[in-house]
């Protein structure tokens, strides 16, 4: 967990327009696991960025499918 923490540290202060900016990290309790789990928040970036996706105010916010890895 240690490394996980350090390692999202490092990526919320990259900024780069090639690399998908982390906003968040936080723990969180999963019941269908009946444990606790990490959770990212990443940026989309299918057809362009978030920040252009809400500055051009044309933007429809859709529901997406969540994949669990590990």
């Amino acid at each position: 967990m240690k490394e996980v923490v350090q390692e999202c540290k490092m990526l919320h202060r990259l900024r780069h327009p090639n690399i998908i900016q982390l906003y968040g990290l936080w723990r969180g309790y999963d019941p269908d696991l009946a444990a606790m789990r990490v959770f990212m928040v990443l940026e989309f970036c299918g057809g362009g960025t978030l920040a252009e996706a809400v500055d051009s105010r044309e933007f429809e916010v859709r529901v997406c499918v969540c994949v669990r890895v590990g």
